[in-house]
């Protein structure tokens, strides 16, 4: 599912679910990552579904994605189902003073609050 604005500076956005993006196989560990990756290519932000993640393994792809200017948020499940995440360009990011992550359900639904500066949300 794909929603796209462009007009008038209203942000873009994406939604995947990955069926597992955090993977234990070392041989193609990143791969669901990188196509996650690419569909913010043209948005500013995107959310993914069923990430299978928990957060031991989560770490190395904050760190993949922090190195690809886009920063994570997660909400954990277990290895074989759930887990969301929702992955924020820096550029969009930088927009704001604050960015909060809240969990509604854990391992299904993910808030994060965006603030500009002055307060509005």
């Amino acid at each position: 599912m794909e929603h796209q604005w462009d007009c008038n500076g209203i942000p873009r956005e994406s939604s995947w679910n990955s069926n597992g993006m955090v993977k234990a196989n070392f041989d193609h560990k990143y791969e669901r990552a990188q196509a996650a990756l690419s569909l913010l290519e043209r948005h500013d932000f995107g959310c993914v579904q069923e990430t299978h993640s928990i957060k031991i393994r989560a770490d190395g792809y904050t760190q993949w994605f922090n190195t690809r200017g886009v920063q994570v948020f997660w909400s954990h499940a277990t290895t074989q189902h759930g887990g969301v995440a929702i992955l924020i360009k820096d550029s969009f990011l930088s927009r704001f003073a604050t960015a909060d992550r809240t969990e509604i359900v854990p391992g299904r639904v993910l808030r994060v609050r965006l603030t500009a500066t002055g307060g509005a949300t």
